[in-house]
């Protein structure tokens, strides 16, 4: 957890050296991204999507990103992404690659996408690896 202001620690009841770290981020945003390809354009999205991690990992502010397909809805996939700010996120959204990156989904690759920005107001961990 970056930018953690921890609150509770509790050890797990039956599990001995396990722990449950309570903790609220000073300021911590994640955008989560969904998608549903336009035809079979799902992996072709998912390489430039690979292309643009490359990318991304340079931005500042930047935390990390997982992408999936969705086990509910067969044709859905989505990317989870973790940011230390707002302004981080405006930044990787006009960055001309990324912009390139969009406008091709958009136009070739979305049947229709769904984009939240959420506050991380809690986190909850139990022996999460530190990155």
């Amino acid at each position: 957890m970056t930018s953690e202001r921890v609150t509770e620690r509790r050890s797990v009841e039956g599990r001995p050296g396990f722990e449950v770290i309570t903790a609220h981020p000073e300021e911590e945003y994640m955008i989560v991204f969904e998608m549903i390809p336009e035809g079979d354009t799902g992996d072709e999205y998912l390489a430039i999507a690979a292309e643009m991690n490359e990318l991304v990992k340079e931005q500042e502010g930047f935390i990390e990103i997982d992408r999936a397909r969705s086990i509910y809805h067969e044709d859905r996939i989505f990317s989870v992404s973790r940011w230390e700010s707002e302004e981080a996120i405006d930044n990787w959204y006009d960055n001309h690659s990324h912009k390139a990156a969009q406008k091709m989904g958009r136009e070739k690759m979305f049947k229709s996408f769904r984009i939240s920005r959420v506050k991380v107001l809690k986190t909850m961990t139990m022996n999460w690896p530190d990155d």
